[in-house]
């Protein structure tokens, strides 16, 4: 197979989520650097977790439950998983691991403290992502930037999102103000006004997302289903007035950003809570409800907390395959063109890992890619830490040749 031109890389991109439930992984072709990098998605897989491999995940991240042997151990499990995937993803997109460029691995978050704590008489801020990029490295011989996070913090930030920059790179439009909304377990949306510089965005959270409407169905069937297919269950019901007018008071919904909803307050003790109130509402209304409120809790967010609704909405996570939903957005918002990372050539399940490849590239180029305006950080920084590969030398030239290519 030829290689690709010298100024392009292909790039894996790796991550297991919030959810600890699997590693997504995507490989895509990067050519050049900053906003104006060029992308393009190849291919993308999922690789779910055994039952005891989440477990695992679920009692590192438990500070009750988290012992330090065993979060050494697993941080070198997740590495051979890791290094697993990226070569099973390699193969599968027809190549050998040798002809990766590089890796992008975000990892597993097991700890996040972007506010300072007390340890040894030191007040200190902290983030702890797990996934031996060393053993990735070894495994498959390919280059590996890891530890995005932790840059930012050191330079004054929360960490915290890293993703918008992708949004920006692959979503900014010369004439359209653009609101990109993930509604994976959480929503968020990056807003990125025409025109517009990478320190103009305003990426928040706005609220619940499929994690509450994939409880709620779970719990009202005993298991017998896991998410609302098709949206069937919400087309058939009706939103519940009552319960959707309470919900919008909710205290997240009148918080000005930039904010970010933790597990606790949309995900499953939030979702049995408000089975316990209202145990006598059909499966299919409550699920109704849930999507509704989703949907209202993105448009107060745009109404109250962006300069101006958007000409476009671009949906990505797993929302953006719930007709329900996608229906009820429309319908909230007549005026504005609605659209799906498909529509733009990506799936939306590949964007996290996507962005994670992405901001390898910029750190293997020295590009700063943390948007200081988000994340609060003091500058901008370059992200991540890189761990040498066999193809390392190679590695470095190619991208040296690249850059004096695009140069000339």
């Amino acid at each position: 197979m030829n290689r690709a031109p010298s100024s392009v890389l292909r790039v894996i991109g790796l991550i297991s989520g919030a959810s600890a439930d699997g590693i997504d992984a995507a490989l895509a072709e990067i050519k050049g650097s900053g906003p104006g990098a060029q992308i393009r998605l190849d291919a993308y897989k999922r690789y779910p977790y055994q039952a005891k491999m989440r477990d695992a995940i679920s009692n590192a991240s438990n500070q009750e439950e988290s012992r330090v042997n065993n979060l050494s151990a697993l941080n070198f499990a997740l590495g051979e998983l890791l290094a697993a995937a990226a070569v099973d993803l390699a193969r599968s997109a027809g190549l050998d691991a040798s002809e990766v460029d590089l890796v992008g691995s975000h990892g597993q978050t097991v700890w996040h403290s972007p506010e300072q704590v007390e340890i040894g008489g030191m007040w200190i801020v902290s983030t702890l992502q797990i996934g031996e990029p060393s053993v990735i490295a070894e495994r498959t011989g390919i280059t590996v930037v890891a530890d995005f996070r932790t840059a930012d913090m050191a330079a004054g930030g929360q960490g915290f999102p890293l993703v918008p920059y992708a949004d920006f790179v692959l979503f900014a439009s010369a004439n359209r103000n653009r609101a990109i909304q993930s509604i994976g377990g959480i929503g968020n949306v990056t807003y990125i006004p025409s025109g517009g510089r990478l320190d103009q965005i305003i990426p928040f959270d706005t609220g619940p997302g499929s994690t509450l409407i994939d409880t709620i169905v779970a719990r009202l069937t005993n298991g017998r289903l896991t998410y609302d297919a098709g949206g069937r269950l919400a087309l058939a019901g009706k939103p519940e007035r009552v319960i959707l007018g309470r919900l919008m008071k909710h205290p997240f919904l009148q918080r000005r950003p930039p904010k970010t909803a933790v597990r606790e307050e949309f995900g499953v003790q939030f979702a049995e809570q408000l089975l316990a109130q209202w145990p006598d509402v059909s499966l299919e209304n409550m699920v109704a409800t849930a999507t509704a409120f989703t949907v209202q809790s993105i448009r107060r967010s745009y109404e109250r907390w962006l300069p101006k609704i958007p000409d476009d909405i671009i949906v990505g996570g797993s929302g953006a395959g719930n007709p329900a939903l996608i229906r009820m957005l429309a319908e909230a918002f007549p005026h504005t063109k609605l659209f799906t990372h498909e529509d733009f050539g990506i799936n939306s399940d590949a964007k996290d890992a996507l962005a994670f490849a992405l901001l390898a590239s910029e750190t293997i180029h020295n590009q700063p890619a943390n948007v200081p305006a988000v994340t609060g950080a003091r500058k901008q920084v370059v992200l991540g830490k890189i761990v040498p590969g066999r193809n390392f030398r190679a590695l470095m030239s190619k991208v040296k040749g690249g850059v004096e290519q695009d140069s000339k």
